[in-house]
C-alpha cells in the first residue's frame, strides 16, 4: 500500500470522482490499520472540504467525511483547522436543502445513498465538537442544531415544540387574561451541574456569559387567587410532568407509601390527587433527580417505534449483558447495559489503560 504522504498529495492533485474514491478509500484503509502521522497536511484537508462543496457523487462525499473523521480523532489541533477552513459550509447547505425538499422516494437509490452522506456528516461533527469549545460555539453559530432536528423528525411537527392540543389549550387560556409573568435567575452553580449531567465536554466556555432565568407564567385575573398556567397544563397532561422528590422520612419507610400517592412536607405526609403516567408527548424512562429525567418525546408513533427497538434490543442481548471478547477500539459501536435504564447503543470514544468512554448514541 502506498505510503501517507503519496496518498495525500494524489489526492490533492487528482480531479476524476472515479479516482478520487478510489484514493480516498485506500487513504481511509491506510489510517485504520496504520494510523496517521501527527501533523495533518493542510492542504489535504482543504481539499477534502473542497470536495464536499463541489457536485461530485454522494459516495464519495460520504467517504470524503468518514476521512476527515478519522483524520480528527484525537487531534484538537486538526479539528479546529477543518472548521477553520468552512466545513460547516457544505454542511449547512446539505441539511437546508434536506429540510427543503425533503428526502428522496424511500424506494429509490439515492434515498439510502443521501442518509449515508447525512450519518456521516452528523458523525464528523459529533468528532469536531467532542472537547472543541470553539468548535462547538461554531457548530451552534451556524443554526445547524435546528437544522438536525428538523431532519430527525421529518415526518412529523419538531418534537421540541408543545403538543398540538397543549399550544390550543394554552392561547384559549390566556385569551384576553391578566397575564404576570415570574421570572427567577438559576441559583449559581446550578446551570453547570444541569449541563454536567448530559454533556460530556467543556461547555462552560460557551455558556459562562449566557443568563439562565426560570419563567412561571400566571393568571390574575381573579384578584383573589393566581392561576399558574402550568399547574393547570398539568392536569390535563398537557405539559412535562413533574417528577416527585424521592421520600426519606422515616415515616414514609415506616408506612411503605407509595410516592405516586403521597408527597412530603416537612416530617408530614399529605395526600395528594393520584396522578397518571400517561402523558401525550413523553414517556419518562429514567429518573435523574427530583428535577431533571431522561424521556421519549412523540407522539403515539415515536412511542411504538421506542417499544420495537426496546423489544428488539431485548432479543438480542440478555438481562446480563454480553461480554465483549476484547477491548473495544476507538470508533467501534458497543450495545451497553445500564442500571434502571435498559441498553443503549454507544460508541467508544477516547480510552486509556484503566478507563473507556462510549458516548450514547
Amino acid at each position: 500500500m502506498a505510503s501517507f504522504v503519496t496518498l495525500s498529495d494524489s489526492i490533492v492533485e487528482e480531479n476524476n470522482e472515479t479516482k478520487l474514491a478510489q484514493l480516498v478509500q485506500q487513504m481511509i484503509q491506510y489510517c485504520s490499520t496504520s494510523g496517521k502521522p501527527e501533523a495533518v497536511p493542510q492542504n489535504l484537508l482543504l481539499k477534502l472540504i473542497t470536495m464536499l462543496n463541489v457536485d461530485y457523487m454522494l459516495s464519495l462525499k460520504t467517504m470524503a467525511c468518514a476521512l476527515l473523521s478519522l483524520l480528527c480523532h484525537n487531534d484538537p489541533d486538526t479539528k479546529v483547522a477543518v472548521v477553520k477552513k468552512e466545513v460547516l459550509r457544505p454542511i449547512w447547505n446539505t441539511c437546508t436543502h434536506v429540510c427543503r425538499d425533503g428526502l428522496p422516494d424511500l424506494e429509490s437509490s439515492s434515498h439510502k445513498r443521501l442518509l449515508q452522506y447525512l450519518e456521516q456528516m452528523v458523525l464528523l461533527l459529533r468528532k469536531l465538537s467532542y472537547g472543541e469549545a470553539y468548535n462547538q460555539f461554531q457548530i451552534l453559530k451556524a443554526g445547524l442544531i435546528k437544522l438536525l432536528l428538523q431532519i430527525a423528525d421529518m415526518q412529523n411537527l419538531y418534537f421540541y415544540t408543545y403538543h398540538p392540543e397543549a399550544v390550543s389549550f394554552l392561547r384559549n387560556f390566556t385569551k384576553e387574561k391578566d397575564l404576570i409573568g415570574k421570572v427567577s435567575p438559576l441559583v449559581d452553580g446550578e446551570k453547570e451541574e444541569i449541563l454536567s449531567q448530559y454533556l460530556k465536554c467543556d461547555s462552560n466556555s460557551i455558556l459562562q456569559s449566557a443568563s439562565s432565568f426560570v419563567v412561571e407564567l400566571y393568571d390574575t385575573t381573579d384578584k383573589t387567587v393566581d392561576v399558574v398556567v402550568k399547574e393547570e397544563m398539568l392536569k390535563r397532561g398537557l405539559a412535562w410532568p413533574e417528577i416527585k422528590p424521592p421520600l426519606n422520612t422515616q415515616k414514609e419507610q415506616n408506612q411503605k407509601i407509595s410516592q405516586s400517592e403521597y408527597l412530603v412536607s416537612g416530617d408530614e405526609i399529605k395526600d395528594i390527587p393520584e396522578s397518571t403516567d400517561d402523558w401525550l408527548d413523553i414517556r419518562v424512562s429514567h429518573v435523574i433527580s427530583p428535577q431533571y429525567f431522561m424521556a421519549y418525546v412523540g407522539g403515539q408513533d415515536t412511542l411504538s417505534t421506542v417499544e420495537q427497538v426496546q423489544k428488539t434490543i431485548a432479543e438480542q442481548v440478555d438481562s446480563k449483558g454480553v461480554k465483549l471478547k476484547k477491548p473495544p477500539e476507538p470508533g467501534q459501536f458497543v450495545c451497553v447495559t445500564l442500571d434502571g435504564m435498559g441498553h443503549c447503543r454507544g460508541q467508544v470514544g477516547d480510552m486509556s489503560d484503566s478507563d473507556k468512554r462510549a458516548h450514547s448514541l
